[in-house]
């Protein structure tokens, strides 16, 4: 993937066919503009999604976020000035998270905002393009617009400062869409912080969500957020090698403390597990992504834990790849979630989460000196 300037997030939507669990979403990375839309209509329902630009660095540097007119916060503790930088442009709207340590200034999270979305990107490693899976921490009902501006604007507000302490606080809150109506209200707040050491990002807080209805046969089922991600398989890589490839490898599901689930999309292209949880834990991998189309890449895991607090909230999972773009760089072709599944009468939700990104192993910022990176780091041995 390029390594040049930002391209600026698109407006665009697209519309899955009913009955389609399939998550197409276009990305972006490096200099080239392509669309990104995040993904899911799953659980047997259709699913409008929304686009947002994906860059492979998030941003050039401190000095480019400056020059589009950032508002720029900071704050000094013992190892790291955060600070947080608005970028905002006719087609862009999002939030930026710097840190500023021994290892210089660390760009390790971008919060998407435009159109009413709530997308969150982890950058906790070297590599300029690791820049993995994207999160949209925002419920809904199928079908759905996420970011549609006819059905989402104004209904999500975001922020981002520097926490009292240590840190980047996000908060965010806006309405649960269900098509063209929405369903209720939700808001999140949670408190960031980068670890240079570990080359990691953790937040940790709150999600509440408050519907004006039951989950029923009538609104589908209730989907807590969206994971988007890309699987690529049977592709070449840089040293002609033929193999899969992508941002992700699998995705582990933890029910409470004692029920573990792997997803391996190349093997079951459909994952619907008939488990339940107040406590759900969904960890996706990182993947070393070396295709000979675009640069070879570090991506970080992204993974994020819901335990309902104050209720019973009987939680499950549902995975989709859609494998007919297996071949497809350019396209998100993951898609994750959580359900409440139908029926349930809990209206009121209150949920601990907490989310983090860790590098891989092999993550550094630059290649090889004979020019090729290689996915010998990715197991751990290193550079």
């Amino acid at each position: 993937r390029g390594q040049g300037t930002r391209s600026a997030p698109q407006r665009s939507s697209i519309r899955m066919a009913e009955q389609s669990y399939s998550p197409v979403v276009v990305r972006e990375d490096g200099g080239r503009r392509k669309l990104f839309v995040a993904l899911a209509a799953m659980a047997m329902a259709a699913l409008t999604l929304v686009t947002v630009a994906r860059s492979g660095r998030g941003a050039a540097s401190m000095a480019e976020a400056g020059a589009a007119g950032a508002a720029t916060q900071s704050l000094q503790d013992a190892r790291e000035t955060y600070q947080v930088t608005a970028h905002t442009t006719d087609v862009a709207d999002e939030l930026q998270g710097w840190a500023d340590g021994p290892g210089g200034m660390q760009h390790f999270m971008t919060v998407l905002k435009q159109d009413g979305i709530f997308a969150l990107r982890f950058h906790p490693g070297l590599d300029e393009d690791g820049w993995g899976s994207t999160l949209y921490a925002q419920p809904f009902f199928p079908p759905d617009s996420l970011g549609h501006a006819e059905h989402s604007l104004g209904h999500t507000i975001v922020e981002m400062t520097v926490a009292e302490g240590h840190g980047v606080n996000v908060k965010a809150k806006g309405k649960v869409s269900r098509g063209a109506f929405t369903a209720g209200d939700w808001d999140f707040n949670m408190t960031f912080r980068f670890s240079r050491g570990d080359k990691k990002v953790r937040g940790e807080g709150k999600y509440n969500i408050h519907l004006d209805t039951d989950v029923t046969s009538t609104t589908g089922d209730l989907h807590l957020y969206k994971l988007a991600s890309n699987v690529l398989h049977g592709v070449t890589g840089h040293t002609r090698a033929i193999h899969d490839t992508g941002d992700m490898k699998t995705c582990g599901v933890t029910f409470g403390e004692y029920t573990h689930l792997t997803w391996d999309p190349i093997k079951d292209h459909a994952f619907f597990p008939q488990e339940f949880s107040n406590d759900i834990t969904v960890d996706c991998s990182g993947a070393y992504n070396d295709d000979e189309r675009t640069n070879a890449a570090y991506k970080p895991s992204l993974a994020v834990e819901l335990r309902s607090v104050g209720g019973d909230v009987p939680m499950t999972f549902a995975g989709s790849f859609s494998n007919w773009l297996d071949k497809d760089y350019w396209l998100d072709n993951i898609g994750v979630t959580p359900l409440v599944r139908v029926p349930s009468s809990v209206r009121t939700q209150h949920y601990a989460v907490t989310i983090w990104s860790k590098a891989l192993p092999g993550d550094k910022k630059k290649l090889d000196d004979d020019g090729e990176d290689g996915p010998a780091a990715e197991s751990g041995r290193g550079p």
